[in-house]
């Protein structure tokens, strides 16, 4: 009924980075698990083009029930302390803690509950404080419901519901996409280096907030909302519908666009700021 591991260090490869293994065999087993835990324990995944490395300070996994004759694997609850991730030279994870309810694996269903999910990004220094909510997949779509994301600096509620040929040629299927967001300068000041020059020391103090909702197919969509606003600088409101009956996904010369605008910006050196000098030159602005 329990199961623990400490101090272990574990290399897995993965299937493309081995020879196939040839030998027919079939396991049936059935496995319950009251309570497993690993502590102070190293697994690294090694593959063709990955190469990813965590370091567990504690993971425990309580009401664990495993079918390995159908793949299919629950876990009522699961909890994760202190671990490190690193995948170079994209992702370096640290103090990362999580809590995982209704854990459902068994493809193509696959469903969670994210209670709390905690993390330092150590490549960029965007410390996430909180995430939640809930992921769900089966053979036809995809939803995100309530989640909730939260940093120092910043907020976000989001959700998604998508089929999953949404994005195919001929009949494609539904998808709606809903968000509110407040984006702090804090935030922001992490990818400066990425950013026009001064554009940090122009954008007020105050949050940006963005709100919007997309709902339909990619040949006939809605825009419900999309509403931009930098406090003192700029707003914006968009409303209106996007339909492409005849024309190929990438093909921007066939989509049809009929949207509203609403655009107020009192001060237009912010965005002056990202045009050549030369082009405004005798423009009055």
């Amino acid at each position: 009924d329990k199961a623990k591991i400490n101090g272990a260090d574990i290399d897995i490869l993965l299937a493309d980075s081995v020879h196939e293994d040839s030998t027919e065999s079939k396991v049936f087993w059935k496995i319950q698990a009251d309570l497993a835990e690993v502590s102070n324990s190293k697994i690294h995944l090694h593959g063709k083009g990955m190469d990813l490395s965590t370091d567990i300070k504690k993971l425990k996994a309580e009401n664990g029930y495993f079918d390995l004759g159908k793949s299919e694997y629950k876990i009522a609850r699961a909890e994760l302390t202190e671990t490190d991730f690193t995948y170079p030279p994209l992702v370096s994870l640290s103090k990362t803690y999580a809590e995982v309810d209704s854990i459902y694996f068994c493809p193509p269903n696959i469903s969670a509950q994210i209670a709390h999910l905690k993390l330092k990004d150590n490549t960029y220094g965007l410390e996430l404080k909180d995430l939640n909510g809930l992921f769900a997949m089966d053979s036809t779509s995809i939803k995100v419901n309530t989640l909730q994301l939260e940093t120092k600096y910043s907020k976000l509620k989001a959700g998604l519901d998508m089929d999953l040929n949404a994005f195919e040629e001929v009949n494609p299927g539904y998808f709606r996409v809903a968000y509110d967001a407040t984006i702090g300068k804090g935030d922001i000041a992490l990818f400066n280096k990425y950013l026009p020059k001064g554009y940090l020391n122009k954008l007020p103090n105050k949050p940006i907030v963005s709100n919007a909702c997309v709902k339909g197919t990619w040949r006939n969509a809605t825009i419900d909302y999309f509403d931009l606003s930098i406090p003192n600088t700029f707003a914006a409101h968009v409303d209106g519908k996007i339909t492409n009956n005849k024309g190929r996904m990438d093909n921007l010369y066939a989509y049809n666009t009929q949207l509203k605008a609403n655009l107020n910006s009192p001060n237009i050196d912010f965005f002056t700021q990202f045009v050549d000098p030369k082009m405004l030159a005798g423009t009055g602005v």
